[in-house]
């Protein structure tokens, strides 16, 4: 995170950066969800003269920072490993500032970019993109959406703008559950059907019995059972790892319906799933369903009618909560990763 009260060059000194945060200022549109600056956006100069400027200016150092830190996770890159990539690719880019709105909402409805709202007073959030023109040495030019700067919610309700929408400081090492808690309330709470599936009522299922023998891990017990007719619980979205994993199998599924017995086996399962069953005894949850524990996997009948029932499981809005896991085997969405700045 930067602020602006550090020192700043001769090029980043003149940037009104609170009016980058209240309008778009510079944006080319590329369909709903795509963004680029315009001809007229401000040209913060070449990559390489923005790292050199990094030691002495912050807002130079965060846009690099925001460069190396761009797309899948497993491209990111230190401000050398940037310039090294650019050279080796016979790259010279040029940078430039632009903004747009990142996400509207009324009143508790919230929506980012290509959605629309419906009801009180319109607020919109902006980001800063950062937009790199790229010449090769046979003359290809190619503009792109590089990365982003976001405002921090402090700072915004500084200046009289919604804290909602903008950047927040965290703990790196650790989620902060009570927020999820609170996410996880306010959907409930506010959103109501518009979080439901097409054609699902809120307080309903996708078929009048839901899911039928549905095997769940009771978190609290630390053991698998049959998960009670109306109960809620929570699914775990992951990539399966490369190597063998804890799984449950027709030698083992009695042994497991035992309570202590995953906690006896903890040891044994893949970070993702600990994680997973942490996150719901922390979000006041008690079952999880988790396919490598709640599906037999050596049993292909009991495998083929849960897997059957995995599409009405899906649709099964009202009774069931998500968590995604990323690992170093997980598919990332490529998008920027926004950087934070904090205006002072």
């Amino acid at each position: 995170m930067a602020t602006n009260s550090d020192g700043l060059c001769s090029v980043c000194a003149g940037i009104d950066l609170k009016e980058y945060f209240r309008r778009e200022i510079h944006v080319q549109r590329i369909g709903t969800r795509h963004f680029s600056p315009d001809q007229d956006a401000l040209r913060l100069g070449y990559l390489e003269d923005i790292e050199k400027r990094c030691e002495s200016c912050s807002f130079c150092r965060l846009t690099i920072d925001a460069l190396c830190k761009r797309w899948d996770p497993s491209t990111w890159a230190t401000r050398q490993e940037l310039l090294d990539r650019e050279r080796a690719e016979g790259m010279k880019s040029e940078c430039f500032l632009f903004s747009y709105v990142y996400a509207d909402y009324r009143g508790s409805n919230t929506t980012f970019v290509d959605s629309l709202c419906e009801g009180g007073d319109l607020q919109r959030v902006y980001r800063i993109g950062i937009g790199l023109l790229a010449s090769t040495d046979e003359g290809e030019r190619r503009l792109d959406h590089a990365g982003d700067i976001q405002l921090s919610a402090i700072s915004a309700a500084q200046y009289g703008m919604p804290r909602l929408c903008h950047g927040r400081v965290f703990n790196s090492e650790r989620i902060d559950m009570g927020m999820a808690r609170d996410w996880l309330s306010e959907c409930e709470t506010h959103h109501k059907q518009r979080c439901a599936l097409p054609d699902m009522a809120i307080g309903g299922s996708a078929s009048p019995a839901g899911p039928q023998d549905l095997l769940v891990v009771d978190v609290l017990l630390m053991n698998l059972c049959r998960m009670p007719h109306g109960s809620r619980y929570i699914t775990l979205s992951y990539c399966w790892p490369k190597v063998n994993t804890f799984v449950t199998t027709k030698s083992n599924v009695t042994e497991l319906h035992v309570p202590g017995a995953l906690r006896d086996n903890d040891g044994r399962m893949i970070p993702a799933i600990q994680d997973a069953i942490q996150c719901v005894i922390e979000l006041g949850e008690r079952y999880l369903w988790v396919d490598a524990l709640c599906i037999i996997q050596d049993d292909e009948q009991h495998k083929s009618s849960q897997i059957q029932q995995m599409g009405e499981r899906d649709g099964d809005q009202a009774q069931r909560v998500g968590i995604a896991v990323i690992h170093e085997d997980a598919w990332v969405e490529a998008n920027p990763v926004p950087m934070l700045i904090k205006l002072e």
